[in-house]
């Protein structure tokens, strides 16, 4: 399969697998609890669901992605790449996300040409957002035409197609920087039992992990981001129904187009920006620390002053910008700040702490707030605080990031990679070519 191809499929992908995100948070679909003599609609009108409860939800399918991500990363170790996604696809909503969040990434930044990895990323990237706003779209109107079932069962029914055709395609290895083993269903790369073997390695790679600062520090920024993010999806909606007396169906599309549009143009932009500056961590985490600071500024100013969503529309939409114009350089620091063979791992750990200490705990949290204290201005500006703490932490690990990172080149070309020839001129003396742990190589352009 050529590259253009795979990257077709895993963008396909991306756009079904985050549009339930959208579908669950949207008005119709996700609906309002009986109350005042009026009768309940949708998710929490069925089941008589209480905001906190409503927030687990969220909290739920969150759950799965947090626990599948990093056992797809050790499961790319002995099984093809493109048949774990594939199986991801089949599974559970949330547990599907996990393969494709640990693996998809890394493939493209094997495969995608050099001058144009940043927007290879942020094409893939783009349709995350995408998907929330087509969610939003696609479960304000099916959910009011045809229930909130429906949403659902036809987001699954188009899934199957692309799984299909992930599970069909010839494999795909990822590069690393040690020679690998060849893959063994029994699983292992020598003696010991597989869970211990498997147990070790996880512990291996964490350790890795944390020798990284910048990785570190990036993994608390996004789980700060991905709370805010989170709690906009879920509950942005609602507040805008309330604060600005909007019908819910009219809340659904008005969040849904403003995210599609600056999402697509946020995260594009930003896969952009960085290739034109020079592909580097350290200028990944610039973009990454001014657009979440912008972020944070437009969304408070508009939640606390707007009175009309007429005001209200341009702010946040600006602020959204901002956090999107990160999508395509937080995942390239997370990319380049480890050795190549910690990059499934280095992802599916920042699946892992973003949903545990991002979206997880922050939909319930803010359910409860919400709850008692009933006024949504408020509500979303300590939404926006999180936002505030992300910048922070960015800039902490901007700090931290020195000249150099693991980025390399390597191209596939008529089905073999090249321009190896540069990775051993940019080679220290004295270290073999296949030295277990590769020196890092100069990030800039």
């Amino acid at each position: 399969m050529r590259p253009a191809a795979l990257l077709a499929l895993f963008c396909c992908s991306a756009l079904l697998l985050f549009a339930d995100r959208g579908v669950i948070g949207c008005n119709s679909v996700n609906g309002k609890r009986a109350a005042d003599g009026q009768a309940g609609y949708g998710i929490q009108g069925d089941f008589d669901l209480s905001l906190p409860a409503d927030g687990l939800l969220a909290a739920a399918l969150m759950t799965g992605l947090m626990l599948s991500a990093p056992t797809a990363a050790q499961l790319s170790r002995h099984y093809p790449s493109l048949k774990l996604i594939s199986a991801g696809l089949r599974l559970l909503v949330g547990a599907a996300c996990g393969p494709f969040i640990a693996l998809a990434a890394p493939l493209i930044d094997d495969l995608a040409p050099p001058p144009k990895k940043s927007l290879w990323l942020a094409l893939l990237f783009v349709c995350i957002p995408t998907g929330f706003a087509v969610g939003f779209l696609f479960g304000g109107l099916v959910g009011t035409a045809l229930g909130w079932r429906a949403a659902f069962a036809i987001e699954a029914a188009a899934m199957v197609p692309i799984a299909a055709a992930l599970l069909l395609a010839a494999p795909v290895e990822l590069r690393r920087s040690s020679k690998p083993a060849a893959p063994s269903p029994s699983g292992g790369h020598g003696g010991g039992s597989g869970p211990r073997k498997a147990l070790a390695a996880l512990l291996a790679d964490c350790k890795a992990l944390a020798a990284s600062p910048v990785c570190l520090a990036t993994l608390l920024a996004l789980s700060a981001y991905n709370g805010a993010l989170g709690c906009y999806a879920f509950y942005g909606p609602k507040a805008a129904r309330d604060i600005f007396q909007l019908a819910p169906q009219t809340a659904d599309l008005l969040f849904g187009g403003i995210t599609v549009l600056t999402g697509v143009l946020g995260t594009l932009c930003g896969g952009l920006a960085l290739d034109a500056i020079g592909p580097s961590v350290h200028n990944a985490l610039l973009l990454c620390t001014g657009g979440v600071a912008a972020g944070c500024v437009l969304a408070a100013l508009g939640f606390a002053y707007a009175q009309r969503m007429l005001h209200f529309g341009p702010l946040f939409a600006g602020s959204e910008f901002g956090m999107f114009l990160m999508a395509a350089p937080v995942n390239a620091v997370l990319l380049w700040s480890v050795p190549p063979e910690l990059r499934p791992f280095a992802l599916s750990a920042a699946e892992f702490t973003q949903h545990l200490l991002g979206d997880i705990p922050s939909p319930p949290a803010l359910g409860w707030l919400q709850g008692r204290v009933n006024n949504w201005r408020v509500t979303m500006l300590v939404c926006s605080g999180l936002l505030a703490v992300s910048a922070a932490l960015f800039l902490v690990a901007l700090r931290c990031a020195g000249p150099e990172s693991y980025r390399e080149v390597a191209v596939l070309e008529e089905g073999e990679l090249a321009d190896q020839e540069q990775s051993e001129q940019l080679q220290p003396a004295g270290v073999a070519a296949t030295s277990d742990v590769e020196q890092p190589l100069l990030a800039g352009s």
